[in-house]
This record gives C-alpha cells, structure tokens and sequence, in this order.
C-alpha cells in the first residue's frame, strides 16, 4: 500500500474499516494484532501462526478459521515468507481493503457522517452504533435452539421435559463465541456431545457442559470430526437410551 494525498498511511484507513465492518470479533482482533507488525506504509508483515495465537489468546483453530475468513473477505493477502530464525514458516500478510468498501480515506478530525454509503469516520469521532449486539444475540439462540432440537431428537420426547434458556446456559455459549468458535463450531459440539454414548447414558448433555469451558467444546468436537470406528460420534435410533 502507499501512504495518502496528506502523507498518512493507508494502513491508518484499512485499520478504521476494519473496526467498521461486519466481520466477527476474532476476526477483527486478529487483523489488528497483524495491524501492529506492519510498517506505516502498509507493506504488510510475517508473522507465524504461533506468534498470532499468543499474542491474541485465541485458539489455533480460531486463528486458522479467521485468518482464512479474512482473506477470502479480500481484508488480507496472504503469501509465503521466509524461515524464521527457528526454522519455523511464516507467511506473509499485506493490508487489503476490499472494493465493495469504497475509496475514500478517513480525514483527521472530521466529524463522523451520520449515516449513509460510505460514511468514514474521523479521528476523535465517535464509532457508529455497535450492531453486532443483536448478531450475538441471534447467534446464542441459533445455538441453543440447536441443541434442544438436537437433544429432543435423540432423548425422544415423551419423558424429556422442556429446557430453559437459563442466564448459565446462555452465558456458557456466549463465552465460547466471544473466544472465538463459530456457531457451527459449537453446533457441532452439540451433536459430538450428543451422538456419544457415554454422554447419552449418563445424562452428560447439557448445554451447559458442552460450553463449559474450551476443553469441553475441543473434546466434543473432536468426537464431531472423528468416524464411530475411531471412537467417534454415531447418532442415536429409536434403541437408544431415554433420560428425562
């Protein structure tokens, strides 16, 4: 990238359309945290996963799932870099902004625009609404009502009383999100957890202990991703164990 007609750095615009877009919190912690190791002028940075992963305290799935998200978006080219000193690669990331956001570049201290295509705020202006409130929200309950789908179709529903969308639960999947799973990540936590037999016979199958924790989500992933042979999930029939 080159530097603007005022002699600043585009890296100071894609830093800005950034924290304005849609993209998910990670996602955009991740693209500022890359934002720090590149130079003014936006010539972009290497930088090993490792080094993401500590410095964001997200996990390595979160930071390949986003790093991927970032560049398909075109808010990041990514090519190989060199060796670094411990023999470890790293790729090389360069700022990008993509051609639906537009050309104008924020100008210091102007007012923030109220409302319309295109509007840039300014240094010192204040940040439009946050409207991602309403998208967690949404995301939550995608979650949820998976998971009391999910748990009905396999406990059956003659003896499975109705669950409550309690402030535990709830705050259970918010916590997972904000640490960077997806919705689908945690969709397939439900249905690792749930197509587990050990689980199933002994109650294990809340939504609560589900997203407990990282440990929790990461184990009933992996039995997600792994076949029945290797000791993975298989859907329940109409023999499976029933608890209330």
């Amino acid at each position: 990238m080159e530097k603007d007609t005022d002699g600043r750095s585009i890296l100071f615009r894609w830093r800005w359309e950034i924290m304005r877009s849609d993209l998910p919190a990670p996602a955009r912690h991740i693209a500022h945290t890359l934002g720090f190791h590149m130079d003014l002028e936006g010539a972009g940075c290497q930088v090993g996963k490792a080094r993401l992963i500590g410095e964001t305290g997200l996990s390595e799935r979160t930071v390949k799932t986003h790093l991927r998200l970032l560049e398909a978006e075109a808010w990041i080219r990514v090519g190989r870099g060199s060796r670094g000193i411990a023999g470890h690669e790293a790729n090389r990331y360069t700022p990008s902004i993509p051609e639906r956001v537009g050309s104008e570049l924020p100008q210091v201290g102007s007012e923030l625009p109220q409302g319309g295509a295109g509007a840039t705020p300014g240094v010192g202006s204040e940040l439009p609404p946050n409207s991602t409130s309403n998208s967690t929200e949404n995301s939550i309950s995608s979650v949820f009502d998976h998971w009391v789908t999910e748990r009905r179709r396999v406990l059956g529903t003659k003896r499975t009383v109705p669950m409550k969308a309690t402030k535990v639960r709830l705050s259970k999947i918010r916590a997972r999100l904000e640490e960077g799973y997806t919705v689908a990540d945690l969709k397939r936590a439900v249905d690792g957890c749930l197509g587990h037999a050990f689980n199933v016979e002994n109650g294990h199958v809340d939504i609560e202990l589900i997203c407990r924790d990282q440990k929790h989500v990461e184990q009933n992933l992996s039995r997600a991703d792994k076949s029945p042979a290797d000791g993975g999930s298989a859907p329940f029939g109409s023999g499976a164990a029933r608890i209330v």
